[in-house]
């Protein structure tokens, strides 16, 4: 299931012009008091959004030396991930955003010895355990916001795995420069961007040293990873189903046993936390927080998607164009409710929706990227 690179970039350009274009209305509002000039704003951006690419397809980079050496590749991916460790850093957090807070909280409560979900908490977290022991290193250094700087690093990790020439990557990282849902992480400390890069990294990981014909320590090591993983938000489920489906399809046994294992893994770092309060957890857990959002038959649909996309697909990219589609899909779907009560510049601007989940998809389709 092959879709030609011109159609196929054209797509990814359009979304990823409208999430950053949502985010540019939303916040942009805050700043100019005038919608008219907000409208005219947004129009700009996806301008500017588009005609960069247009320039990408017209011009062969290639042909510029510079591009081709690795060297002025590296001062990129340095000058990224220093400009982003800056804003974390400097800048203070003074969004409304309860991210930030609902890490520290989980971990705080934790710590104290108090159960760290349910309607007892302040900020009501949504993550799943392991997502919570990754951040814990950084609370300890005082600034959970260095999980960002992870992700931007793990991204330009998985860029140099996935792309073999070196201009090619330089486009990808200046597609994600024009995003401002990436500043939009780094000011108000999330880590969306940095859990889909994690499980991005671990593909990359799979990709480099998974034989789905053997079963070895990579097997199982990987496996085990791929569990904890998964242990992050629920979502990374849909993106499984699609990467295990194309990575296993020639082995379906193999398949069934990784992605059995996988769910082993993931129970074990379930279990603690439903022995200490089952009834919380489940009632008012992070399962419960995170299917708030959808029915749970529409997740499985999407599920089914994936994998039905991942099995009929021979190419990595592929796999994450088809994840990016679904996951911009299925938040839209979650968004839609919202949007026809309220209207849908209403929802945006007044937090009728937290259109944060839109990030999900960015890294997939950045990645997905071919010139």
């Amino acid at each position: 299931m092959r879709i030609s690179t011109g159609i196929k970039n054209i797509i990814i350009i359009c979304i990823l012009g409208i999430v950053g274009a949502i985010f540019v209305f939303k916040y942009g509002a805050r700043i100019v008091n005038n919608i008219n000039i907000i409208y005219l704003i947004v129009m700009i951006y996806i301008i500017i959004y588009m005609t960069f690419f247009i320039f990408v397809w017209q011009f062969d980079l290639s042909q510029y030396s510079w591009t081709r050496n690795t060297p002025p590749l590296f001062a990129v991916f340095t000058t990224l991930i220093i400009g982003a460790t800056i804003i974390v850093t400097v800048l203070p957090d003074v969004s409304r955003v309860s991210r930030f807070s609902a890490i520290i909280e989980w971990i705080e409560r934790l710590l104290a010895g108090q159960f760290p979900w349910g309607s007892q908490t302040q900020f009501n977290p949504s993550g799943l355990p392991f997502l919570f022991i990754v951040a814990m290193p950084f609370y300890y250094v005082g600034n959970i916001g260095y999980l960002e700087i992870i992700g931007v690093i793990l991204f330009c990790i998985v860029l140099v795995q996935f792309y073999k020439q070196p201009h090619t990557r330089v486009v990808t990282t200046l597609a994600l420069v024009l995003l401002p849902s990436f500043y939009y992480e780094l000011l108000v400390r999330s880590e969306l961007f940095f859990n889909m890069i994690l499980i991005m990294a671990l593909i990359a990981l799979s990709e480099r040293h998974l034989d789905a014909s053997k079963l070895n320590i990579w097997f199982f090591g990987l496996a085990t990873l791929f569990g904890l993983g998964l242990s992050t938000r629920t979502i990374v489920g849909l993106v499984y189903a699609g990467y295990y489906a194309y990575k296993f399809h020639r082995h379906i046994w193999h398949g069934i046993l990784f992605s059995g294992f996988t769910l082993i893994i993931f129970g074990f770092t379930l279990m603690p936390f439903i022995v200490w309060n089952a009834q919380s957890f489940f009632k008012e857990g992070p399962f419960s927080v995170q299917m708030g959002y959808l029915p749970a038959y529409i997740t499985v649909i999407f599920m089914i998607i994936a994998a039905i996309s991942g099995w009929n697909t021979s190419h990595i990219k592929d796999v994450f164009f088809y994840v990016g589609l679904l996951l911009f899909g299925i938040v839209v779907i979650a968004f839609l409710p919202a949007a026809v009560r309220l209207g849908i510049s209403t929802t945006i601007l007044k937090d009728g929706f937290d259109i944060t989940y839109f990030i999900f998809c960015t890294p997939f389709l950045l990645l997905s990227l071919e010139n």
